[in-house]
């Protein structure tokens, strides 16, 4: 073979072992791009998913309650549904009645957070409060009944005025009616 001959032999193989990098950094980069693109679609369906399940618990408690109102007598446990995210769902008639300090520790700490909403009509509030706004829905909402959308939540059995549902994925929440009384009551 001649120098020419060895010469291009040489430089055709270098040429071939520079190109291979050169397309190992290229898949490589395609496929962080499809993760990246992956996540960026994904993420978004998680939160939904999420926003989801806080709406659908919302919609689910409100019409059980509005069940058990217009019946005679009911007790019921409802299996309900929240993202992690959400800590408790709490109760309270009027959040500027709450006697702060017969709470035990996790109740101030909830309390606390969620102060900011005492001049609201609500009755049933989201811990953190920064577990549903993230979502543009309002860690506070009513729950009321009926076309009117009468009071239907009778909060005068909870101690202090406040009383939270620890969260951890899924909550039971009983609801009661008895034969004598006008309103629902959160059983505690």
């Amino acid at each position: 073979m001649s120098k020419r001959g060895i010469l291009t032999n040489m430089m055709s193989k270098k040429a071939q072992i520079m190109g291979m990098p050169y397309q190992m950094i290229f898949s490589v980069f395609l496929i962080a791009v499809f993760i990246v693109a992956a996540v960026i679609v994904i993420k978004p369906l998680v939160s939904s998913g999420e926003q989801t399940k806080i709406l659908t618990f919302y919609q689910e408690l409100q019409s059980e309650i509005g069940k058990a109102w217009v019946t005679e007598s009911m007790t019921k446990t409802l299996p309900l549904a929240l993202p992690t995210r959400v800590k408790a769902v709490c109760f309270s008639k009027k959040l500027e009645n709450v006697k702060i300090e017969n709470l035990n520790p996790d109740e101030t700490k909830a309390y606390e957070n969620l102060n900011l909403y005492k001049n609201k009509d609500a009755n049933l509030y989201f811990y953190p409060d920064n577990s549903v706004s993230v979502f543009k829905i309002y860690p506070y909402m009513k729950i009321s009944c009926g076309q009117g959308k009468m009071e239907c939540l009778n909060l005068s059995n909870i101690p202090n005025n406040f009383y939270c549902f620890k969260n951890e994925g899924s909550l039971k929440i009983t609801i009661e009616k008895k034969d004598n009384e006008k309103d629902v009551r959160i059983k505690i």
